[in-house]
């Protein structure tokens, strides 16, 4: 959880016209001894949520995690 909570921290405020949602616990939240966590982030343009998800790449390779701790789904099919 708690570089969920750091991304959460870095993601706050929500630039404008966006809405983050999140971290919350995945609904699968242990996998193969990993805890899973997700944020639902809603935007009205494209173009500030690639910003938005830009920032976030780069915030998690700063702190150098593993290549696994953040995994981008845009336009998921299901939250499952």
């Amino acid at each position: 959880m708690r570089w969920g909570t750091e991304l959460g921290h870095f993601l706050t405020p929500a630039p404008e016209k966006i809405k983050i949602l999140g971290p919350a616990e995945a609904p699968v939240t242990r996998l193969k001894n990993e805890f899973r966590y997700q944020f639902l982030i809603k935007a009205a343009s494209r173009r500030a949520l690639n910003e938005l998800l830009r920032r976030a790449q780069e915030f998690v390779r700063e702190r150098k995690w593993s290549a696994t701790a953040l995994v981008i789904d845009v336009d998921p099919l299901t939250l499952l």
